[in-house]
C-alpha cells in the first residue's frame, strides 16, 4: 500500500491514520491491501495556548501549551505586598474565578490581586522604623490620639494635628511603626 499525505485540519495536529474496522493505528510500511479492502481515517488532536498576565513586570507566569482535553494546575503567583486572589478569563475581572482548567481553546488568564494589608496584631510585632499600612476601626478617639481595633487586637495610634477622626469607622492608615 503506497503512504497516503498527511490529512490536514485547521486547528487541529494529525496524529495518525487508524483502521476504521479495528480503530488501531494503521502503519503503511510494508502493509499489504487485504482482499476485501480497508477503510482508514485519521485521527486529530486539538492543541491549545494559554498566555498569563500578572499585572507585575516581575511576576511572570510562562504560557502553557497542550492537547484540548488535559487538565493543568493553574499557578499560584505570589508577590509581596499583595495577596493572589485568582485568574479571570477577563481583564477587568468579571464572570467567575477560575480555579480549573480544562483548556479547550486558546487564550488569556488574568490574575487579580488584593492589597495586604497587616492584622494590628501584626503590626505590634513589627520593628519600631517600619513602614506599613493598618486596616481597623476607631473604637476610641482623643484629639489626634486614636485607639485602633480589629479582630486579632487593638493599638494606639497618634495622627497628625488637623486629622479628622470619626468613631466606629474602619481607617486604613500608612505610616511609620514607633513606640510613643
Amino acid at each position: 500500500i503506497e503512504a497516503v499525505e498527511d490529512a490536514q485540519v485547521e486547528g487541529k495536529t494529525f496524529e495518525c491514520w487508524l483502521n476504521a474496522e479495528t480503530n488501531e493505528k494503521f502503519e503503511f510500511d510494508g502493509a499489504t491491501m487485504p482482499a476485501k479492502g480497508m477503510a482508514i481515517y485519521p485521527k486529530w488532536y486539538a492543541e491549545y495556548t494559554i498566555n498569563f498576565v500578572t499585572g507585575f513586570d516581575d511576576v511572570i507566569i510562562p504560557a502553557i501549551s497542550g492537547i484540548v482535553g488535559s487538565d493543568y494546575t493553574l499557578a499560584q503567583p505570589t508577590k509581596e505586598g499583595y495577596t493572589f486572589d485568582g485568574w479571570y478569563a477577563s481583564a477587568d475581572f468579571a464572570g467567575e474565578k477560575i480555579d480549573t482548567l480544562l483548556p479547550t481553546t486558546t487564550g488569556t488568564l488574568y490574575a487579580k490581586w488584593v492589597e495586604y494589608i497587616p492584622s494590628v496584631k501584626e503590626v505590634i510585632a513589627m520593628e519600631d522604623g517600619a513602614e506599613t499600612k493598618i486596616s481597623a476601626i476607631t473604637t476610641y478617639i482623643d484629639g489626634t490620639m486614636a485607639y485602633l481595633q480589629d479582630e486579632s487586637a487593638g493599638m494606639r495610634v497618634v495622627f497628625p494635628e488637623g486629622t479628622e477622626l470619626k468613631d466606629n469607622v474602619r481607617y486604613v492608615v500608612k505610616g511609620i511603626k514607633s513606640v510613643v
